[in-house]
């Protein structure tokens, strides 16, 4: 009966997972202006390898038309991975050599975009193949790997790493910890790779191997690192192996998501921009809101030529402007038919001069 209700558990687990799900996004958006006009711009990168079906953008809670979107392995954005090898520890022999024949073969599934470079560590880190050299005689170069190292400087060794990737030329970054996650740091602590990682962009995988089950307790330095910043995490106790998903969506990992952009020009004030993404297993990833800000457009204001002025009157239309009291338009009546008015003037004068004489 037990185990009946484990098998319904694990089904309808793996039901959710596959309809409607909501897998973790990393995103980021911006207001990007270009010339007169403006576009919101948006990266993002899922915590899981899915293959994109649809995008949205909202604005203030409204879809955004004429929504574009540009996939990360589409486009040319390099990515790059800097392997750390945890060499420490002589008994470990097997599970380095193991680590370093993981790493060959994840060489050997990349491809000219991806820059990957090696190093181990134990008290110190030792760069075995730099960022950008020349994938030929990978297995050469990784031979001499053994685990000589007598004590772990987990958290210094990162923070190194971290720099060495902070200078790869390369869109995305990614340090792979290789490791049992045994930390004898006393100077530097988990804080400060965070900070590190959110001060550069850096996510961090994280493959931690345990020689047996009660070591697999100092596996969670690994998978914090790793949840903290975005990377996976797999595991492996003794020879078991890894997941061979992981192995396949190794760069996966990384290069998914892409861009996504949409013209802002009808949009200002105070705006509230969400991502939603849809992916071809059904799952879905909505991003936190970014609070963005547009300048209003400034009105037009349409300008118009004063009308000319007025021509001055003619005589006769000024003597005309005292009738107006009772004949409204009396001077523009005279200065338009002035020989009329000249005429009407002078029968009045004379019909009144009569009137005064006779009287």
């Amino acid at each position: 009966m037990r185990f009946k209700f484990i098998f319904l558990a694990a089904m309808v687990g793996l039901i959710g997972n596959a309809h409607g799900a909501e897998t973790r996004l990393d995103a980021d958006c911006h207001l990007r202006a270009q010339g007169e006009s403006s576009s919101f711009e948006c990266g993002f990168r899922s915590r899981e390898p899915k293959a994109v079906k649809r995008v949205e953008l909202t604005a203030n809670g409204d879809p955004l038309d004429g929504v574009s979107f540009q996939s990360f392995s589409d486009g040319d954005g390099k990515a790059a991975w800097l392997f750390l090898i945890d060499r420490s520890n002589p008994r470990r022999a097997a599970t380095v050599r193991r680590s370093v024949e993981l790493v060959e073969d994840l060489y050997a599934r990349s491809n000219a975009r991806n820059i990957m470079a090696v190093a181990t560590f134990a008290g110190e880190m030792q760069v075995l193949i730099s960022p950008g050299d020349p994938y030929a005689d990978v297995a050469e170069r990784l031979k001499d790997v053994r685990a000589d190292g007598a004590a772990t400087a987990f958290y210094f060794t990162a923070l190194q790493a971290i720099d060495v990737l902070k200078g790869v030329d390369a869109e995305r970054r990614a340090l792979v910890i290789i490791s049992d996650g045994k930390a004898e740091d006393t100077a530097y602590t988990h804080a400060d790779v965070i900070k590190k990682v959110k001060e550069t962009g850096v996510v961090i995988y994280g493959i931690g191997f345990a020689e047996k089950p009660s070591e697999t307790v100092d596996l969670q330095q690994v998978e914090r690192l790793a949840s903290e910043t975005g990377g996976p995490f797999v595991s492996a106790v003794g020879d078991a192996p890894l997941p061979a998903s992981f192995l396949y969506d190794f760069t996966n990992y990384l290069t998914n998501g892409g861009s996504v952009s949409a013209p802002s020009d009808d949009i200002s004030g105070e705006i509230s921009l969400a991502l939603k993404i849809a992916y071809d297993d059904g799952a879905s990833s909505t991003s936190e809101e970014f609070s963005l800000y547009k300048e209003p457009s400034a009105p037009v204001v349409v300008t118009t030529d004063p009308p000319p002025p007025a021509p001055p009157l003619p005589l006769i239309g000024k003597i005309y402007k005292n009738f107006e009291d009772f004949w409204p338009q009396a001077s523009d009546w005279a200065a338009q038919n002035s020989a009329v008015a000249w005429v009407l003037l002078a029968a009045v004068l004379l019909f009144l001069l009569s009137r005064s004489k006779s009287g």
